[in-house]
């Protein structure tokens, strides 16, 4: 299933494709980590984590995954703490990225905690409506203070041990979030293609994408998708188009429909978002090569497009039911709903995220992607739990939104990249600066070099790293 609550999940958290890096520890690290050395060879760890740090009568717990890579570490070195969100965490996040060489330079400890409700981390037996109270940032904030402090018992850190949060995406919000709402455990953050301003009708996404495609592309997916929305008011195009794209099942009603263009611009939204960070996979070029093909029709082209997306995903057809889409997204089982579920009730319960097509820059011809499509995916997910549009504008008072009042956070976002409509692009402060990368996509910066990169991406993702690495050197 796709759904316009947020392509942010569709990145699980800015995940980058690298191999795992092992190192045997040395006796020093040994002695100073005393019982606490088997968790420093990059394998799985588990944490004992409250289930609600709001109520100090409930004592129940429940086991939270995370890494740890000490292959640097030197007594007294900082820590960087990569942050988990709306997808599980691997032993990448404390090996492979960009800040590893920072961690090398001043002897780092490497953590990652995956967040709660995602990925293995399961605080409760299912995911039912009344089991999904304690999901929230707020709850993954203080997840991330209780873990700091425990963490510095562990490994017997010393008083001062300047704690660095890394996030991508959503955990970007939360590298930020984490800064301003605990400035006294956590020194600096690096906030990454983070929508750190909560937002109900996010019409700007697919401005953002029409931007990215170019003009001329995005006027023959306009025309496409115009013909393919006038197909959708009748039975013969539905059936036409049930059997040429092919969808999994014959759209019937209006709502079918929704879900029919949801998918579909999930797919083209999908590449823009994460252009050129995977190879071997379409790219903005390469659909705008399809699409502006001469003497072509433009209808027959997104077809093209279409279909070479959905093998790129291994898919054999495209979604086109509301009532499959709602019963993966209703079902209480952690095989079911799983990371879909966890990240639409946060999108219902603070943040909004919705990916309108109302604008009238969008690159999608039709008016069927409505503010009303995403809500009723809450009201029909969870019931009288999220009846109620999301209180954004509580989200943005509580944590700053995109002008927040702290100091030593870095923002870094991508001009291609649609989230950094709702991020930071612009310095606040000379402690809390933007680095705003031309010509690169989602996270990109997180990843560590590659021969292909841009010289912006290069540049962008080095001044990142020359603020973190100013900061740190001061005393």
């Amino acid at each position: 299933m796709r759904s316009a609550v947020a392509l942010l999940f569709l990145g699980l958290a800015c995940l980058v494709a690298a191999r795992k890096h092992e190192n045997a520890l040395n006796h020093i690290l040994r002695r100073q980590f005393g019982d606490s050395a088997n968790a420093l060879d990059g394998s799985e760890q588990w944490f004992t984590q409250q289930l609600d740090h709001y109520d100090p009568f409930n004592a129940k717990t429940w086991q939270q995954l995370y890494f740890v890579n000490a292959d640097n570490y030197r007594p007294g070195g900082p820590v960087f703490m990569h942050i988990g969100g709306e997808g599980p965490i691997s032993s990448h996040y404390v090996y492979n990225m960009s800040f590893i060489p920072l961690a090398q330079k001043y002897g780092a400890l490497v953590l990652a905690l995956e967040h709660r409700y995602y990925g293995r981390s399961h605080p409760t037996p299912d995911m039912s409506t009344e089991n999904m109270k304690w999901l929230s940032s707020q709850q993954a904030l203080a997840d991330l203070a209780n873990f700091q402090m425990a963490m510095s018992k562990q490994f017997k850190l010393p008083a001062g041990t300047r704690w660095v949060t890394v996030g991508g995406s959503y955990p970007g919000c939360l590298s930020a979030f984490a800064r301003i709402k605990y400035p006294h455990l956590f020194y600096a953050s690096t906030s990454v293609s983070a929508p750190v301003r909560a937002k109900l009708d996010f019409l700007e996404y697919n401005e953002v994408v029409a931007a990215s495609l170019g003009d001329q592309c995005t006027a023959a997916v306009r025309n496409a998708t115009a013909q393919i929305d006038a197909m959708l008011n009748n039975a013969d195009g539905r059936a036409w188009l049930y059997k040429t794209i092919p969808t999994c099942t014959l759209p019937i009603s209006y709502e079918d429909t929704q879900v029919f263009f949801d998918s579909l611009s999930g797919l083209i939204n999908g590449v823009v978002q994460y252009n050129g960070e995977q190879s071997g996979v379409s790219t903005i070029t390469t659909i705008c090569q399809t699409m502006l093909q001469p003497n072509s029709d433009p209808l027959t082209q997104l077809l093209a497009v279409l279909r070479q997306l959905m093998k790129e995903e291994g898919a054999s057809c495209m979604d086109a039911n509301l009532n499959t889409m709602l019963a993966q997204l209703s079902s209480s089982d952690w095989a079911v709903g799983g990371d879909m579920r966890a990240w639409t009730a946060q999108t219902c319960n603070e943040f909004g995220f919705y990916q309108t097509t109302t604008s009238a820059k969008t690159p999608y011809a039709t008016g069927r992607l409505t503010l009303d499509y995403s809500l009723l995916q809450c009201q029909q997910g969870f019931g009288k739990m999220y009846a109620n549009p999301p209180p954004v504008d509580w989200t943005n008072q509580y944590y700053g939104s995109d002008h927040p009042d702290e100091a030593r956070i870095v923002f870094s976002n991508g001009s291609i990249d649609p989230w950094h409509a709702l991020g930071v692009t612009s310095d606040l402060s000379q402690e809390m600066p933007a680095v705003y990368i031309k010509g690169t996509a989602h996270c990109a910066d997180m990843s560590q070099p590659h021969p292909t990169d841009s010289a912006e991406l290069v540049a962008g993702r080095q001044k990142v790293l020359d603020t973190l690495d100013a900061w740190l050197s001061h005393k």
